[in-house]
């Protein structure tokens, strides 16, 4: 064990037993996670896929130049009438894209470049796949409604072979499609004509005997096969040295995670594994200068902050694990939002009544459906159809649940264990490990729990105990002392819930069943012990729309500041509601006309796209109600456009539509049509309840407009003196795209400019960026001043703030002084702010520039009314 090892430790008394343990884990995460890299490497390779590989993409990118170039070079010269015979290949590839011929030479030879394949066989492989363009093509020319059809079936789908079968049935239904099939010998020819220039323009491959250990006679030869380079085998082999240390399996540590004191070189301790940066970039510079301020104390609050979050012991919440893994183990889905470990079965037999999905996914036929009738039998492939895409669906959320299990199990016997944290280039703070962490799922924020634990001591930490339980079933739309009195009148089902989870069910109807079991279990423990009770369990306050909260304060916005919840009231605003009540009674003011003169066209067109009344009276036989507007309005202080409202709508009128009661839609009409008619009304609405966060979003784009002219990135530097650098990087590349669906950027010698702006990202993401690196500010500024009152253990998720019920109200308090300190001065933090990015920019180009933004001006809105909103963070 190194003396610097144990000097990091010798101020926090760490036994050498538990330092041993940490590294021995930290090795197993290391070599985890190599492993599963290797693994990967070694799977793709089995199925042909080696070209979906780290070192396959990037050979297949950096080879498409040189060989579109070859293939070009060899194309004109066959065509300009010199001697000799003209390779057949030429007529093969007439009219094809060169770019989209060497992509498919890459791919298809990469994807088996280590297998040791037969040069033949590589070399069919490569025309067949020519031939599959062409054919396609052709398709495209000869009967564009069929191949369009399908290309919309197969978007979005990932297997290639599936994509392949998909547009090959096409084509063979086709009637208006001639195309008569390459023999075999003229695919061979074709493929090793492009081998051939392949191997002289990238040098990536060589054609060798293929020796299998038999004795060859004199007059015999071995077969050749195509194999990589020597050159390229060492760089295969180098490459997955280095790239498979570079992504270790990161878990939570079991002692308190290394201190960061610089820009790198914080949380985990093993020597071997690559040291962990504090802002996650690999922008070099960006991270030399973030050390420099660091050094220089410009910085304290933000390591402070992440250092306390990860000097936070956690354990596991064993009676809520036991629970979880019981339900996960014995369950057939369905319950406390847990869908089927193994997946939803599909329908019974018609016939017999027999579950066939084990036979099905065997591929293995039933015979009782070969006696139903054309009509039934569609029925029930309708039927099984829909499960498989529910099993699809659901496919990553039962990994996750398994994967969060799983960690929980590992770690359910632990006294403490902790959390490395990492900062994104806004200064939002995030846990290194995945799926079991405080800002994980329902779930995983439920299976955990303070490691040390802290007497409730008085009523007013039974009453934040309280209000956190109430928040987690859904009951948090009414007052604090109403949900007090909630739980208070619930008290027997909550114990009953605490003494037989498994029988007593009702937790599982909580919007966060997890958290309210959670909660079950504590209140119980309160009952029984009262105010001596030590509890463990994180008790959370959420702002509402944060965002809009920050944009709400920094303008002075009392219109959009009263809807968020900035100002006192007896009861907790609903801005979601508030939006949605705005849009029923639009749709009521529209249903009352005639609908005569209600219709509306596309511009150009003499065909209505909807008629406003009749959608209006349409939609007010739906749930017109908070949940339609949620996505709409959450994403606004975020970047939402129309377009997004838009989409968000019509996703929720799908919804209402398809749902287990389907909805007719009116005569005439298409879900998408009445879907925009509804968008603009929640836009409008939306628009009229937070004004000046609109404004605000304007003024942040047109200076990034501004910046963008002048080629700049965009930095500023935080309330707490994080400095933020937004510099989206672009690819300025080639794409192609071939007709079977694949497609990649690649970059070109000329083009390959990683310090070139991807100015319309830039525009975009400048609002969601800049809220997020104040919201990020203001929870490292509550942090520290927590920490100075002696609040210590923290469950922070950017705009959730959470700790022991005990020091609840002391957090509640902080917290609010923290933001009114923070957003509450005399100066309009948007100028401060445009001052600081546009400081850069030169003269020339703001003489060019006809008018500068102008900041948007205060509102009413009294900061100091946030002092005393008992639903500003709630």
């Amino acid at each position: 064990m190194s003396v610097q090892f144990q000097q990091d430790f010798c101020a926090r008394s760490v036994s050498e037993e538990l330092i041993s343990r940490e590294l021995s884990l930290e090795e197993e995460m290391f070599n985890r996670g190599r492993t599963r890299f290797l693994a990967n490497v070694n799977r793709l390779r089995e199925q042909k896929n080696e070209g979906g590989t780290s070192y396959g993409k990037m050979l297949i990118k950096r080879g498409i130049e040189p060989l579109a170039g070859a293939v070009d070079a060899f194309m004109t010269k066959a065509k300009s009438g010199g001697a000799g015979r003209r390779h057949m290949a030429v007529n093969l590839l007439d009219g094809m894209d060169s770019d989209v011929v060497a992509f498919i030479t890459l791919r298809t030879a990469i994807d088996r470049l280590t297998r040791g394949v037969l040069l033949q066989g590589v070399a069919v492989t490569i025309g067949r796949e020519i031939e599959a363009e062409q054919r396609l093509t052709n398709l495209k020319e000869n009967d564009k409604s069929r191949y369009q059809l399908t290309q919309r079936y197969i978007q979005g789908h990932s297997s290639r072979k599936y994509r392949s079968t998909v547009l090959r049935y096409a084509f063979g239904k086709s009637e208006t499609v001639d195309f008569e099939p390459w023999p075999e010998v003229k695919c061979l020819h074709l493929g090793q004509k492009l081998i051939e220039l392949a191997i002289e323009s990238t040098g990536f491959f060589m054609v060798a005997p293929k020796y299998d250990g038999g004795f060859k006679g004199a007059n015999e030869k071995y077969p050749y096969q195509l194999a990589p380079s020597a050159s390229l085998n060492d760089w295969i082999n180098q490459h997955l040295e280095k790239a498979s240390i570079m992504y270790p399996d990161y878990m939570p540590t079991l002692i308190p995670p290394k201190p960061w004191v610089g820009a790198s070189g914080g949380g985990y301790y093993f020597r071997e594994m690559r040291p962990l940066n504090l802002v996650k970039t690999t922008d070099r510079n960006y991270l030399e200068l973030m050390d420099k301020k660091i050094q220089s104390g410009e910085m304290p609050d933000v390591l402070t902050s992440i250092n306390a979050l990860q000097a936070t012991p956690w354990a596991i919440n064993r009676p809520v694990y036991e629970v979880a893994q019981h339900l996960w183990d014995h369950t057939d889905g369905g319950v406390a939002d847990m869908p089927p470990r193994d997946g939803y079965r599909l329908p019974a037999c018609p016939v017999c009544g027999a579950d066939i999905t084990d036979s099905a996914s065997a591929h293995v036929s039933h015979a009782c459906l070969d006696g139903l009738s054309d009509e039934e039998l569609k029925k029930w492939k309708r039927a099984a159809a829909i499960i498989r895409e529910k099993n699809i669906s659901c496919m990553s959320h039962r990994l996750g649940i398994a994967k969060t299990l799983n960690l929980a199990s590992k770690y359910k016997d632990e006294e403490a264990f902790y959390y490395p944290y990492q900062l994104d280039f806004r200064g939002r703070i995030y846990a290194v490990p995945a799926y079991l962490t405080p800002q994980g799922t329902h779930l995983s924020k439920a299976l955990l729990c303070f490691a040390k634990g802290k007497p409730l001591g008085n009523m007013t930490a039974v009453k934040w105990l309280a209000i956190h339980g109430s928040n987690t079933f859904g009951n948090d739309k009414v007052s604090l002392d109403d949900r007090y009195s909630w739980v208070l009148q619930h008290q027997e089902k909550i114990k009953a819930v605490a003494e037989d989870p498994y029988n007593n069910t009702w937790w599982q109807e909580a919007d966060d069943p997890w958290g309210f079991l959670a909660f079950c279990l504590e209140w119980s423990g309160y009952l029984l012990e009262g105010l001596e009770f030590i509890s463990r369990l994180p008790v959370a306050m959420d702002g509402t729309c944060n965002g809009l909260q920050i944009f709400s304060l920094i303008l002075r916005d009392e219109t959009g500041g009263a809807a968020v919840n900035l100002l006192p009231g007896e009861k907790p605003q609903d801005i979601y509601g508030i939006v949605a009540d705005k849009v029923k009674k639009a749709l009521e003011a529209q249903a009352a006309r005639d609908t005569a003169g209600a219709d509306v066209y596309a511009k150009g067109s003499d065909i209505p796209l909807y008629n406003e009344v009749i959608c209006a009276r349409f939609l007010l036989t739906l749930p017109i109600n908070r949940k339609m507007t949620k996505r709409q309005v959450m994403v606004l202080p975020y970047g939402g456009t129309f377009d997004s409202c838009r989409e968000y709508t019509e996703e929720w009128l799908k919804e209402q539509v398809y749902g287990d009661t389907p909805v007719e839609m009116p005569a005439g009409h298409t879900l998408r049509a009445v879907a925009r008619f509804l968008a603009a009304l929640v836009w409008d609405a939306i628009g009229s309840t937070v004004i000046k966060a609109r404004e605000a979003m304007t003024f942040l784009q047109d200076v990034a407009g501004i910046l963008n002219k002048a080629d700049l990135p965009a930095r500023w530097t935080t309330p707490v003196g994080f400095y933020v650098q937004q510099f989206y990087r672009e690819q300025n590349g080639r794409r192609v795209k071939t007709k079977i669906g694949d497609s990649l950027v690649y970059l070109t010698l000329n083009e390959a400019k990683q310090d070139k702006l991807a100015k319309p990202k830039q525009k975009s993401a400048i609002s969601p960026n800049y809220v997020h690196s104040l919201d990020a500010a203001a929870l490292m500024r509550t942090v520290c001043r927590c920490i100075s009152r002696g609040i210590d253990n923290f469950a922070m998720i950017h705009d959730s703030y959470g700790t022991f019920a005990a020091d609840s109200e002391q957090l509640s308090r902080l917290l609010r002084s923290t933001f009114v300190e923070l957003f509450g001065g005399t100066s309009n933090m948007l100028e401060l702010w445009s001052r600081e990015v546009m400081a850069a920019v030169p003269d020339a180009v703001l003489q060019k520039t006809d008018a500068l933004p102008v900041v948007p001006s205060f509102g009413g809105l009294n900061v100091e009314d946030v002092t005393n909103s008992l639903f500003f963070f709630a």
